[in-house]
């Protein structure tokens, strides 16, 4: 091409626009929070004339960052979106206004697929801007943004598990959000294992199969939740599996979710499982502190809760469950203090967790912080004056650590008295304290074990 897509060219502007969204969506989960919002989303885009992008940067200082840090992970998601080589140039524009928030307000809808195609609806608020990351479900986000991009080329299938309350629903939502936003036209279908046996069941009550089929295996774009459902049904695997072949065979994206791994799905046919098999499988774990502390934030904006963060911290550090459990002790939280009139503060917030959501081990000994630190010592060797000094040799910080995280597991005792159990500590060092634990036991299995090992002392 001779001619560049300028900025002010409106049909290329808008492609160009939408191009440099979808890039911004990707850009999102290789970058920190702090470099995307900071940098990378002031960035935008000024013209592409089929082999150069011009991306324009607010300040010179913005311009040498971006292109020394992250001009290579920028130029790999923008050929891998106009599957071609791209060349980069950056330059300031200081008039310029920074790239807006990816957010959507689509309305609730009924996923688009052939004319009647079985489908249920969409919540408009499961997005991917809505949709908070960690550690815990990095991969199927990832994955799951990647085939909303581009449809049946990756990921296919992508297969999503996990307990419930993680995200898997929300995704699924997203991906269908998302490819009606990059292609107004798509087919898609969003059916759970339930619905789908439903629907089924009817068409074989009143010789319909033959219609069911036509419309199920039209689309472009086939969403199943809950897919476990149908694995101890003899006829409705039979149907899944055929419509799950013709779809594949057909390069339509397939995204499946289970409470459970493919190998897990012990009821479910051995061919089945075998092509769940052979997409991306990325499992979404229980959200660690960070990730909890970040959602219950984000809901706080949503909502235009003022809430002080001393109690979003002993909501994120006392709820590990799932991610609705956490936002229903905040929205519990914050409608009896609004009922009562009351203050929301750590004391209102200990009420409500010990009077509607947590449930302590049961145990004939009351457990104390004294007794943690107690057992932990024994455990570990470390005496427990060791344990509330200020000492940091490496294993008497581990044991602390792992002390500190029983203690809020184990007892009543706020983040602030578990300091004062632990020399004075403030509440920020006792929050890092039970991140490290959880980070740490979900990669040393040796180190879960022996947590468990304590688990079960004070259990008994």
């Amino acid at each position: 091409m001779s001619e560049q897509l300028r900025i002010d060219d409106d049909d290329f502007s808008i492609a160009l626009r939408r191009t440099w969204e979808r890039a911004l969506q990707l850009l999102s989960v290789k970058v920190s929070i702090v470099t995307y919002e900071s940098y990378l989303r002031t960035i935008h885009p000024i013209s592409w004339n089929g082999t150069e992008v011009v991306l324009g940067a607010p300040s010179p200082f913005a311009r040498e960052w971006i292109e020394k840090r992250y001009s290579n992970n920028i130029r790999a998601v923008l050929e891998s979106l106009f599957e071609k080589t791209v060349k980069l140039r950056f330059v300031v524009t200081e008039d310029a206004d920074p790239a807006p928030t990816i957010e959507r307000s689509a309305p609730r809808r009924v996923a688009r697929a052939t004319p009647d195609a079985p489908s249920l609806p969409l919540n408009e608020k499961f997005t991917f801007d809505h949709f908070v990351v960690g550690d815990s479900n990095r991969l199927a986000q990832v994955g799951s943004i990647a085939v909303s991009v581009e449809p049946g080329k990756t990921y296919n299938p992508l297969y999503l598990y996990g307990p419930p309350g993680v995200g898997k629903t929300h995704l699924l939502h997203a991906i269908a959000h998302s490819c009606f936003e990059h292609k107004p036209d798509i087919r898609v279908a969003y059916v759970s294992g339930e619905h789908f046996t439903q629907h089924y069941l009817l068409a074989l009550r009143e010789n319909r199969t033959n219609e069911l089929r036509r419309r199920m295996r039209g689309v472009d774009v086939w969403l199943v939740d809950d897919v476990q459902f149908i694995a101890g049904k003899t006829s409705t695997k039979e149907e899944f599996f055929h419509t799950f072949n013709t779809l594949h065979l057909s390069g339509k994206q397939i995204v499946i979710c289970s409470d459970r791994s493919p190998r897990e799905l012990r009821e479910m046919d051995e061919r089945l499982r075998s092509r769940f098999e052979c997409g991306l499988i990325a499992d979404i774990q229980m959200p660690e502190f960070e990730t909890r502390l970040r959602i219950l934030k984000h809901h706080c904006k949503e909502n235009r809760y003022v809430i002080p963060n001393e109690v979003l911290d002993e909501l994120a550090s006392a709820i590990q469950s799932n991610v609705r459990a956490l936002e229903g002790a905040l929205v519990k939280l914050v409608t009896y203090a609004s009922v009562m009139s009351k203050p929301i503060d750590i004391e209102l917030t200990q009420r409500i967790l010990s009077e509607y959501l947590i449930t302590r081990p049961a145990s004939s000994v009351t457990i104390t912080c004294d007794l943690v630190i107690q057992k932990v010592s024994e455990s570990f060797g470390v005496p427990p004056d060791q344990l509330r000094s200020a000492r940091r040799d490496n294993d008497i910080l581990l044991a602390r650590q792992v002390a500190i995280y029983l203690c809020r597991e184990f007892t009543s005792c706020s983040l602030k008295s578990i300091g004062v159990e632990f020399g004075g500590r403030d509440h920020t060092t006792i929050l890092h304290s039970i991140e490290r634990i959880e980070q740490k036991s979900s990669l040393d299995t040796q180190l879960r074990h022996r947590i468990d090992s304590l688990r079960d002392e004070f259990r008994r």
